[in-house]
C-alpha cells in the first residue's frame, strides 16, 4: 500500500486556540467536599473499612452506567518508517478507523514517544479540522514522562547541596552524582533520588 507524502511547513504552526468547557462541576464540588467529610470522620473516629482513598470514594459512590471494558488494539507494524509527517499521518487515519469501527462514540488515543510525540502534535496543529486536538489525545510515551519528570527534578534541586549530600554519605562519587542528576540513567537516577530518602 503506498502512503501519500505530506510535508509540514518550513514556518511553525499556528496553533488553534481551544475552548474547554468543564461538565458537571458542581458535582464534582460536592463529591469532593462529602469525600473530605468522610475522611475527617475517619480521622475523628478511626474505622479501617471506611478509610477510603479518593478513587475508592468515587467508584463507592458512582451512580453512572458502567461503561463496557477497554478495547485495546495493537496494530501491525509499518514497512516504512515512522518519523515523517506522511507515516503520522497515516498512522492516525488507521487509528481513527479502527476506532470508529470498535467503539465509535471513543475518542482515539495514541501513545508515542518523544520525537513521534513531536511530529504528531505538529500534525495536530497543521491539520485541525482532520487530526486537532478534540479529535485525538496524542500522549507522551511513559518512559519520557518519567525521564522529564527525573529532569525536572534534578533541575529544582541544583545548587541544593543534595550532590555534596550524595558524596558525603557515601552514595555516589561526585562524578557519577552528577551524571545522575542529569538524569543521563533513568534506573541510577531513581536509586540516587529514593535510596538517600530512604535512609533519611
Amino acid at each position: 500500500m503506498e502512503i501519500q507524502l505530506y510535508f509540514l511547513p518550513s514556518k511553525d504552526p499556528v496553533i488553534p486556540c481551544q475552548e474547554v468547557f468543564l461538565d458537571f462541576t458542581d458535582d464534582v464540588t460536592n463529591d469532593d467536599y462529602a469525600w473530605l467529610e468522610s475522611t475527617k470522620a475517619c480521622l475523628d473516629y478511626p474505622n479501617p473499612s471506611e478509610n477510603m482513598s479518593w478513587s475508592a470514594f468515587y467508584a463507592d459512590h458512582d451512580t453512572h452506567q458502567i461503561n463496557p471494558c477497554t478495547v485495546s488494539v495493537l496494530l501491525p507494524l509499518f514497512r516504512h518508517t515512522a518519523n515523517s509527517p506522511a507515516m503520522m499521518r497515516h498512522c492516525l487515519t488507521v487509528v481513527d478507523a479502527v476506532v470508529k469501527k470498535l467503539s465509535p462514540s471513543r475518542t482515539p488515543v495514541v501513545t508515542v514517544d518523544q520525537p513521534l510525540y513531536t511530529l504528531m502534535k505538529q500534525i495536530q496543529w497543521q491539520w485541525p479540522d482532520s487530526f486537532g486536538e478534540d479529535k485525538f489525545v496524542v500522549l507522551l510515551g511513559g518512559l519520557h514522562i518519567e525521564m522529564a519528570l527525573l529532569r525536572m527534578l534534578g533541575h529544582w534541586l541544583n545548587g541544593s547541596g543534595w550532590i555534596q549530600c550524595l558524596v558525603q554519605a557515601g552514595v555516589a562519587t561526585a562524578g557519577v552524582a552528577v551524571i545522575h542528576h542529569c538524569c543521563t540513567c533513568e534506573t541510577d537516577t531513581i536509586r540516587t533520588y529514593c535510596y538517600p530518602c530512604c535512609l533519611v
